[in-house]
């Protein structure tokens, strides 16, 4: 009699892992010169994970909050950005031998171009309530947080709005010096906020609108 192949015997390969990234560091302002007038070439670099054989960059525009996923089988890729935007950006590792991914983690960089003397804060990030959480208040209350960086380390303060009005929102709290930030609320309510970032040379950013409701 002929033997069978077991298919539950085929091996599978180890689940890839987060790697650790290099290059553009956290924070930093990338200025390799404009490939044109309003492009820049970004190198981007990361650890090399033995369990994965490709990996995928997805960079986001802070602006617009487009993102953009890049897939490569080395730990090194050049990517053409806009000049004077916030990015962030993370690397997905993955395998043809495992259909399991992980994520490395988050972080922010500035291209810059010609003309610029100061930079936008990076808009804060991290909000919580995070978008469409119910949240229970106590005592009537909630706490708002957030976190905010800077390139040049010279945030001046934070503006927070917020209202039942997605489409008028009120400034319940101007150059708030850090986070957290508790605030009044009322029982079976959603309310719609954003954190405005300011620095000492007068430019801001946007948070974008964020949302949770109080059971």
């Amino acid at each position: 009699m002929g033997c069978k192949k077991n298919k539950g015997s085929e091996q599978v390969g180890q689940p890839p892992k987060s790697v650790t990234l290099l290059l553009p560091k956290s924070d930093e302002v990338c200025a390799l010169g404009p490939i044109t007038a309003d492009k820049s070439k970004i190198s981007f670099s990361w650890s090399r994970d033995e369990n994965s054989d490709r990996y995928e960059v997805i960079v986001r525009d802070l602006k617009t909050g487009n993102s953009s996923t890049h897939e490569t089988t080395d730990t090194k890729l050049d990517i053409s950005l806009s000049v004077n935007t916030p990015f962030s950006w993370y690397v997905r590792s993955k395998s043809l031998k495992n259909s399991a991914s992980a994520q490395s983690t988050i972080w922010k960089f500035y291209t810059s171009g010609p003309g610029i003397a100061s930079f936008a804060p990076f808009p804060a990030d991290k909000l919580v309530p995070t978008l469409k959480q119910d949240v229970t208040a106590v005592n009537g209350k909630v706490t708002l947080s957030w976190v905010g960086s800077h390139v040049d380390n010279n945030i001046l303060g934070y503006d927070i709005y917020l209202s039942e009005n997605m489409s008028n929102l009120i400034l319940i709290k101007e150059n708030q010096v850090s986070s957290p930030l508790t605030i009044d609320v009322a029982a079976n309510k959603t309310y719609f906020w954003k954190v405005i970032t300011k620095d000492k040379n007068g430019n801001k950013s946007d948070s974008g609108l964020y949302q949770f409701t109080v059971l």
